[in-house]
């Protein structure tokens, strides 16, 4: 149309901001302050070029049930592509649950590299499914995906 400008094309959104990324073994839900480890390696297309301290802003999303997010004392970035969940005692959790799910949120990728979007700011979730009997992780699922913003 005359007159109308197009929308830039989105560069940021491309790819995955995890490769594989897994619950590292040691998890122990039985101790008084328990903490999960996952790991990941390089991400896909524009997730390859996001620098580590992109990760040190992973935080717990809204989407997390509240009495999880209230077992969450905190998150850690220790070490590249990984990061530790680290959990209130989970005694009373797991009295009547053998399931624990919750969702880590990461920014838009525009502030850490080179790319653009139109809108406003898209968010990365990484949503974490753990299955546990007798304290011990029988499956844990992690799946991405990408919110984008309101345009």
């Amino acid at each position: 149309m005359v007159g109308c400008e197009s929308e830039p094309d989105d560069t940021c959104t491309e790819g995955d901001n995890m490769g594989s990324p897994m619950v590292a073994d040691g998890f122990d839900p039985t101790v008084a302050a328990p903490a999960l480890r996952l790991t990941w390696s390089a991400g896909s297309g524009s997730g390859t070029d996001l620098p580590p301290e992109y990760f040190d802003q992973v935080a717990v999303a809204l989407e997390t049930d509240a009495a999880v997010r209230d077992l969450i004392s905190s998150l850690e970035r220790p070490a590249p592509r990984e990061i530790v969940v680290n959990f209130a005692s989970l005694d009373t959790f797991l009295a009547s649950q053998s399931e624990l799910s919750f969702t880590l949120e990461f920014p838009d990728r525009e502030a850490f590299i080179d790319c653009s979007h139109a809108g406003m700011a898209d968010r990365y979730l990484l949503e974490v499914s753990v299955t546990l009997d007798s304290g011990a992780v029988v499956n844990s699922e992690l799946s991405q995906r990408v919110q984008l913003g309101a345009i």
